[in-house]
């Protein structure tokens, strides 16, 4: 398993699993997030609900951790805290956080990335 963890035990964006869901965290009958157990190391983590798929039916642990290592997950840019300092906007980096993820899991990205999002138009006050 490739992954990292973040400060406060959470898993980051690199985890891949394979997962087991221990059970769901409830707000106003709602869940927000799931505390689940990495099946390699049984380390047990929180993850956003947003970040979880369902998966029904029974895999083997290699067929879990090949399908793990499929991605085709799509990231949507919540908010852009700051800027590098560059003169040119297309040499800058921009400080991202990503809707569904932890603070911890935010990340520096460089214009390419971010140039058609909203978000960016809004911080430099195009929006």
């Amino acid at each position: 398993m490739a992954g990292t963890m973040c400060d406060h035990g959470e898993v980051s964006l690199e985890t891949t699993g394979p997962i087991q869901l221990v059970n769901p965290v409830i707000v106003d009958n709602l869940p927000v997030a799931y505390n689940v157990r990495d099946v390699n190391s049984g380390k047990e983590f929180r993850v956003a609900s947003e970040r979880v798929r369902a998966f029904e039916g029974d895999l083997s642990r290699d067929s879990a951790q090949a399908l793990a290592a499929t991605t085709d997950a799509e990231y949507v840019v919540e908010c852009i805290y700051d800027s590098s300092n560059e003169k040119s906007i297309k040499n800058r980096k921009f400080h991202v956080h990503w809707k569904g993820y932890e603070p911890c899991e935010d990340t520096w990205e460089p214009y390419e990335n971010v140039k058609d999002c909203e978000v960016l138009d809004i911080l430099l006050g195009k929006a």
